[in-house]
This record gives C-alpha cells, structure tokens and sequence, in this order.
C-alpha cells in the first residue's frame, strides 16, 4: 500500500517547487512474539518469548510484554537495561524520538535489542498498514507520536488474542505521561507508570533503587512539590538593588549549623545602615527567607531558604515585617551524610588527647 504527500516549497530563487513523498506500508511485518501463526514466522533476529513467565508483577500477573514509550526509554535506560527485564516491545516511533534526542542512549538502546537474551524486538510501526497513523490538522508531532504508540498498543493486545486461547499474552503500556496514561486507560490500554510497575515486581526489589527520579513534568519531586524555586533575572535584581527594595550582601555558611547561614551587608547607603538592627527577608531569585540582622549581619534559617546558596555567593535581601521577625537557632547541628567512622575517629582522637 502506498501513500504520498504533497506539498508545494518556496525556493531561494523565488520559484515554486513541487515535493512529493512516499509512504508505503506492508502487512507483512511481524509481530515479533515465537509462534504466532498469524505472523507466520515473519520476524527476524531477536524474537519475544511465547510464554513469559518473569518478572512477576502484582499488577498483571498474566504473562505479558512491555511497551515504553519515548521518555522512559530516555529516562529509564538503566531499569531497561537489567537483566530482569525482559520481552520488551521498541515502536519505530520511539526509537526515532529516541535517536533525536539523545545519542548515547539511542546507542544503549540498540545495544540492548541485538542481545537475543535480552528478548528486545523493534516494531516497525511506521511502515505496518494496521498500525500507521497519519498526522490530523493542528495536531502536533509530539500528540501524533503519542496517539500512534497507544495505536500500537491496542493493536497488540488485539492480535496477540489470536495466539493462544488458554493463555491471554497482553501488552502493557508503560508511560509517565499522566494524560497519556489516562488516554490508553479510555481506550481499553493496560497502562501503568515505570515507577507503579517496577514497585509491582515483588521478585525484584533492587530496581527500585535503578528508578530515575523524575516527575512528570520533570520540575518537581517529592509528591509534586517544589523544593526550590527559579532564581529571580539579574535586572529584577540590579533593579531591586538600586530603588533600595534588595539589599546586597555576601553570603557565610554556618560551620555549626548546615541549616543557618548569614549574610553581611555590603555598603554604607542609608538603607544597609538602617538595616543594622533589623529584621530581614532574604530573597535567592524568588525564594524569600526568614532573618534577623545584627549590625548589617543578616541569619537566615531553613535549608530552602538558603536556596541552593554557597559560601562567598553575593545575595540580595529585602525587609521582612515585624510580625515575621524571627531570633537565631541556638542548636548545633551536624549534616545527617556525616560518615560513622569518621564519627568514631573524632571519638578516638578525644580519648587519646
């Protein structure tokens, strides 16, 4: 079956030049999957297993192949690449993304399909009849992709029905893509996230910690919340500086206390001398601090506000109410990464001294 496009492209020379491109898709392509007759042996190389039986999930317990889309290729090659997971399904689709955007991983990933133990098979879906997709009008090319591996998918579970009647193989989708995942959902997809589905591997606890912690919008983490805000433009900032709104300081890390720091006052404006004795509110880009300032000597307290700040880092402050005004921690803490045995060394150091 063949499809063209056509389109008319301007040239530098200001004439009009005619392109048209061919598309042809075949139904002679295999599935992949050892034994199906439908198929016909038509697959090469690397081929799925008929019967997988590992990893066990809790989620599906059924046997059943995995099909990723592009970002957890990109962002999860390392669960991907763990001989625990096996019977892997790679679109065309994805690994065309995959090879766009990332080089390395695009060679990790071919890597890992020709190894035969590892059971990777590549789906041309782009040039399969029942699977192509062509793109809509105002429709993007990220929502076409995305649109045509739920195609995919679905066309799996339908024709992996064919195999067995006994034992239902099905094809799980695995997306971090919320409205991806919801949409598959909707069109009878089983569909889960990397981290749902590797939590579910009960046999397999360690690749949990082989899990890239990152979030769906790839902004955030610990449930959804953001630790550390965007650091404001260096105009806002010069501009804050100069109507007296900022005050300009550098910045000390406490040695006693990793959540306190200070910062002294840089100047001798009318502003930095009121600020003597005053309360203030530190601001790294948007994230603002409480502190209290003794002779142009600013506290601040909190690990997020501190904001990412590092030792001699200049700063800007900015007043902070009275109602808000807070006194300096008087404890001493020691950062919790502090090694055990470095710990007891002091210790011995104390004894023999």
């Amino acid at each position: 079956m063949l499809k063209s496009k056509t389109f008319l492209k301007k040239t530098r020379a200001g004439g009009v030049m005619k392109i048209v491109r061919e598309h042809y898709l075949r139904d002679d392509i295999g599935c992949g999957a050892s034994g199906c007759a439908a198929c016909g042996g038509a697959h090469e190389g690397p081929v799925l297993e008929p019967q997988p039986l590992d990893p066990a999930s809790s989620l599906c317990p059924q046997p059943h192949y995995l099909l990723p889309d592009t970002n957890v290729l990109l962002h999860q090659i390392d669960v991907l690449e763990d001989p625990a997971i096996r019977n892997v399904i790679v679109l065309q689709t994805v690994l065309q993304e995959v090879r766009n955007r990332s080089a390395p991983v695009y060679k990790r990933i071919r890597d890992v399909t020709n190894n035969q133990e590892k059971h990777f098979y590549t789906f041309t879906n782009e040039h399969h009849r029942e699977t192509y997709v062509e793109q809509e009008q105002g429709e993007n090319s990220n929502d076409r992709n995305d649109r045509a591996i739920r195609v995919a998918a679905k066309w799996y579970n339908e024709h992996l029905k064919k195999m067995s009647a006994e034992n239902q193989l099905q094809v799980i989708f695995i997306t971090n893509d919320r409205k991806n995942k919801e949409k598959a959902i909707e069109e009878g997809i089983p569909a889960f996230t990397c981290e749902e589905y590797i939590k579910s591997l009960t046999a397999n606890p360690e690749l949990i910690d082989r899990l890239a912690c990152l979030s769906e919008e790839g902004n955030e983490i610990e449930s959804g919340k953001i630790i550390f805000s965007e650091h404001l433009p260096l105009s806002k900032l010069q501009q804050g500086i100069k109507s007296g709104t900022y005050l300009q300081g550098t910045f000390r890390a406490s040695r006693e206390n990793y959540l306190e720091a200070t910062v002294w006052v840089h100047g001798d404006t009318e502003e930095n001398k009121e600020a003597s004795n005053l309360p203030l509110f530190i601001a790294f880009g948007n994230i603002w601090a409480y502190a209290i300032c003794y002779f142009a000597q600013i506290i601040l307290q909190g690990l997020k506000n501190l904001n990412r700040a590092i030792h001699e880092d200049i700063v800007a402050v900015e007043l902070l109410p009275k109602s808000q005004w807070v006194a300096p921690s008087s404890v001493v803490l020691h950062d919790e990464g502090q090694n055990e045995d470095d710990m007891e060394k002091e210790e011995e150091r104390e004894r023999i001294v």
